[in-house]
């Protein structure tokens, strides 16, 4: 399972695990050039207390801020893998770093904005814009949905309420291995990304 995964989302699903383990959204970008060499990343840090200003802390954002832009006059050609479709905030930015095509794991019914790509003004822009699908999408949805539930609770009952409607399966699985604390003694265990991926996915087939 873990070895039919595109190198690419392999990379990016590190990084998500990484902001799991450090009580963050399973979230994380990357971000590649034309020649396929992996120039920038970024995870999901917004509930790590010692950034000055984390809740800005997203994993496109992060890429982004992190990428010399200088320093790649081929941007346009470049490609932004991102685990979860990004907010608002996040595909603003993206569309004016001049990255122009992207490719999401997982939508998010909740906050998830590549609409805004209808407006006239980014329409103009020719976003190129895919959903991945499959086990990479599910795998990383069971993380994010397990760490909402985790982090959140009844906290944010219209947020959760949407996102578990519209991921009905992975919101079971989530739940269930969340009653169970498996994901946190994965981590005590130091159990790798491959082991825990291949887990879920054993789960999920």
């Amino acid at each position: 399972m873990w070895d039919n995964v595109n190198e690419f989302w392999k990379l990016a699903i590190e990084l998500a695990w990484e902001s799991f383990k450090n009580e963050s959204l399973p979230i994380a970008a990357i971000i590649v050039n034309t020649e396929g060499q992996v120039v920038s990343s970024g995870r999901n840090q917004i509930l790590e207390k010692h950034l000055i200003n984390r809740k800005m802390s997203h994993a496109e954002m992060n890429a982004l801020m992190n990428l010399d832009y200088d320093a790649h006059p081929e941007i346009r050609k470049y490609t932004m893998y991102t685990t979860l479709e990004p907010c608002p905030m996040c595909m603003g930015t993206i569309v004016m770093s001049d990255i122009r095509k992207l490719r999401i794991a997982g939508k998010d019914p909740w906050a998830g904005a590549v609409d805004i790509c209808e407006l006239p003004y980014i329409a103009d822009k020719n976003m190129d814009i895919g959903f991945e699908s499959g086990l990479v999408s599910n795998v990383l949805t069971v993380l994010y949905l397990y760490r909402l539930w985790e982090g959140y609770g009844t906290n944010a009952v219209n947020f959760l309420k949407i996102t578990s409607e519209y991921y009905v399966q992975e919101t079971v699985l989530a739940k269930e291995l969340l009653s169970q604390s498996m994901l946190r003694k994965f981590i005590e265990q130091d159990m790798s990304i491959e082991e825990v991926y291949n887990h879920i996915a054993g789960k999920l087939i």
